[in-house]
């Protein structure tokens, strides 16, 4: 009996490695290839800088719409490009509360944006459009709106109970321009529905139940555009971490990543300028400001020169003697897009020189006073 008993827990002890090599979990930042930027329970929040294809490993393909056409997608630029028919979704599922903030920058003027969706394929989802055309055709609608629409809704009016569409806000503010970078943030609670686009806010309460086990992601409907710098916030569903093995800790500590905060509330005023409600002073403040990463201080530069404001010239002097190059090529790129003339400015050339050319540019600015009056 003592040997069959030491036979049976041998066998026990050797089984136990395998038992416990089933249940192991992984750590939350090794199972998604995006960035945990903070960890609050299971409130997450990822950011996505879409540097490699690896970062795809996190969003799946799918349709939560009936329409016809394939999707194309693509990282190019440190962005999802998505171009065709078709959306993309988040590989985690969400409870009660999730929400996604990025740049959009729309190659066409129409049908895109975000989508959140069940993880059943259950026709239930909710579009937060820009510009949307293709669905409220099926309403009558002719003009292009930006939308949160709810999907899935039972009709109480038919009775063959055919699932209908409904508005939960709408309206056509900012206008969209191809190519024109814009702002957006997405955020569902429950029945509550955010969508702020650039410095408009659209908001209200979806009819129906209540949607669960939560997917976030992008869509576009015969369309092409580009999201980027992407942030995914939310709840993490608890059946989404059994299912997929994973725990709600982290291998090593949090590090720093993704936009600082010079640089989001630098971003919300370029696209604020965008669609005039900041002054173009208040951009000129960005591109002068060197904790702003150059990419945002070149977009706030191409949109002064969009501007076509000659009035904001003599302002531009300033940034010509900054003491760093960066500034200084950023401040001849602006004078060159308004004046289509660079007066022989080198920002790396030496300080006699490039101020030879800064009075060349003085000298040009007092004989033309009306072209170059005091700016807005």
């Amino acid at each position: 009996m003592k040997l069959i008993a030491c036979l049976l827990l041998a066998s026990c002890l050797a089984a136990l490695p395998a038992v416990l090599a089933e249940e192991a979990l992984t750590p939350l930042d090794e199972a998604l290839a995006g960035q945990i930027i903070s960890l609050d329970g299971d409130m997450v929040e990822i950011y996505y800088d879409l540097t490699d294809e690896a970062q795809l490993a996190d969003w799946v393909k799918f349709k939560p719409f009936k329409v016809d056409g394939e999707l194309d997608l693509k990282i190019v630029n440190k962005s999802f490009k998505l171009k065709g028919t078709g959306a993309i979704h988040h590989v985690a599922t969400f409870r009660d509360k999730v929400s996604v903030e990025l740049d959009l920058v729309p190659a066409s003027d129409r049908d895109m944006g975000i989508v959140v969706s069940e993880d059943a394929e259950s026709e239930q989802y909710v579009l937060y459009s820009i510009n949307d055309i293709y669905f409220q055709k099926f309403d009558g609608g002719r003009k292009p709106q930006h939308m949160v629409t709810r999907f899935g809704v039972v009709d109480p009016s038919e009775p063959s109970g055919n699932k209908v569409f409904r508005y939960v806000a709408r309206g056509m503010k900012p206008e969209i321009r191809p190519h024109r970078k814009l702002h957006l943030l997405a955020e569902k609670q429950g029945k509550q529905d955010t969508f702020t686009i650039g410095d408009a806010v659209y908001k209200g309460r979806e009819p129906g139940r209540t949607l669960s086990e939560l997917h976030i992601g992008f869509y576009v409907v015969k369309s092409n555009a580009m999201f980027t710098g992407v942030r995914v916030r939310g709840r993490l569903s608890p059946k989404w971490l059994e299912k997929a093995k994973v725990s709600l800790e982290l291998s090593e500590p949090l590090a720093q990543v993704g936009p600082s905060e010079a640089d989001l509330h630098a971003r919300k005023i370029v696209g604020r300028f965008d669609i005039g409600t900041a002054d173009s002073l208040d951009v000129l403040e960005i591109i002068a400001d060197s904790e702003v990463s150059v990419a945002i201080r070149e977009s706030g530069v191409q949109a002064l020169i969009a501007s076509g404001d000659k009035k904001l010239v003599p302002k531009v002097v300033g940034l010509l003697y900054a003491e760093d190059v960066e500034t200084r090529s950023l401040g001849r790129d602006l004078v060159r897009g308004l004046t289509n003339k660079n007066f022989g400015y080198d920002p790396k050339a030496k300080q006699d020189k490039r101020s030879k050319a800064i009075q060349k540019l003085i000298g040009y600015i007092q004989k033309k006073p009306k072209l170059f009056g005091e700016t807005r």
